[in-house]
């Protein structure tokens, strides 16, 4: 939870002012978390686990503190120190992970770091990519397939569940942090189609890590030169087809769809 504040301050620091000092303080209280191995340990209980998502395990936990440590670029030694060896704690078990959400955290932590591994552990990722039936990529994440071609309980809804928006964002963070933009757009398409009506996700971590994803997506996919064409199809009339196009000099000009 440190980590996740830690890093949310650092990139609030982009927009309104913060401090960085006092906010790399909280690295000192985590580098003496640090076990011999690499990992980290977790002696405090933190009341509102929904704040963390998925992340359970040695392998994701350090892998989502060294995002946080190399997002937010703590000057010292000792920040150098902490996070190469929280690189080769990751590095070293990764291979005894087959979950989804520790794969996909893994990937983009190796990722940011820079590290050979990175592409053994994207290749596994994407081995467990699924297709919706709109043709977006998504991941699943174990408990949320039990229930298929089965009853489901009252409270299951048609979403895949948050830990699929959580994996899914961190895979198309790799996927851009690793400059593939092309076939990021299914995966976008996938996690647009899982918003509610305001625009976040299911919980707190799948949103914050899905707005993080979504944010990068449209600063690297952006270009300068508009000309696009958009096909609207309903649900409910086959037969209802039309399309609009947009051009830099009416992009910002609200349309109706001819009749």
């Amino acid at each position: 939870l440190t980590a996740f504040a830690m890093k949310t301050l650092c990139q609030a620091e982009h927009y309104v002012t913060v401090d960085h000092n006092q906010t790399c303080s909280s690295f000192h209280w985590i580098a003496k978390q640090q076990k011999p191995d690499g990992s980290f340990r977790e002696e405090v209980w933190v009341t509102h686990r929904e704040m963390l998502g998925g992340v359970n395990g040695d392998v994701s936990h350090a892998a989502f503190i060294l995002i946080a440590l190399l997002e937010c670029d703590c000057p010292g030694n000792d920040h150098k120190d902490v996070t190469a060896q929280a690189l080769r704690y990751i590095e070293t078990t990764v291979a005894q992970t087959d979950r989804p959400l520790a794969l996909a955290i893994s990937a983009f932590a190796l990722t940011l770091a820079g590290s050979p591994s990175s592409d053994g552990v994207v290749k596994r990722l994407q081995s467990m990519a699924k297709s919706s039936p709109e043709g977006y990529t998504y991941w699943s994440h174990g408990s949320e397939e039990d229930y298929e071609g089965h009853e489901k309980p009252y409270w299951y809804t048609k979403q895949p569940g948050a830990l699929a928006v959580e994996v899914t964002s961190y895979a198309l963070l790799t996927n851009l942090a690793r400059g593939d933009i092309s076939t990021s757009t299914g995966i976008v398409g996938w996690l647009l189609s899982q918003r509610n009506s305001q625009g976040a996700f299911i919980s707190t971590q799948d949103t914050v890590v899905g707005l993080q994803a979504l944010s990068e997506y449209s600063i690297k996919s952006y270009s300068a030169i508009l000309d696009m064409t958009c096909h609207i199809r309903s649900e409910v009339d086959d037969h209802f087809r039309k399309s609009i196009s947009l051009t830099p000099e009416d992009a910002m000009v609200v349309k109706t769809v001819p009749k």
